[in-house]
């Protein structure tokens, strides 16, 4: 019998992308099921999770419609690494500065099940993170 439940067709249709995009070229998966693509590697040193950090980003669902960018800004945003959602607290470490990578991450890692203002709960969140600086 098929489940006509409206949220786990949701979710099934977002565990399906992971799927698809973890064999897509160039797509790196880590062991937590974090997804994500070098479009540039920096040389810069790395952050840690007790670092401050300077960051340009783009955020959107896996049907590319935005729910979040500074890349327009003339100053980048920062952040306390260890505020942000699991997911950002997991690549910030693995990107040098003058890095930006796309990053595809899992539900459970960004806002649950519940979501928050704007993005449904069970969302796969794409990113687009460049790393410009560590504050401290």
């Amino acid at each position: 019998m098929r489940n006509n439940n409206p949220k786990n067709s949701f979710k099934e249709e977002n565990l399906n992308y992971l799927e698809e995009n973890s064999r897509r070229p160039g797509v790196n998966t880590l062991p937590c099921g974090l997804q994500y693509k070098v479009i540039k590697q920096g040389s810069g040193a790395t952050p840690t999770k007790s670092s401050i950090v300077q960051v340009y980003y783009r955020g959107t669902n896996i049907n590319g419609k935005p729910f979040d960018s500074n890349m327009n800004d003339r100053s980048p945003i920062v952040l306390k690494v260890r505020e942000v959602i699991i997911g950002w607290q997991k690549i910030l470490p693995l990107m040098p500065i003058g890095s930006t990578y796309e990053v595809t991450i899992p539900f459970d890692q960004g806002y649950g099940s519940r979501g928050v203002s704007g993005i449904k709960g069970f969302s796969t969140l794409i990113f687009t993170i460049k790393l410009v600086g560590i504050a401290r």
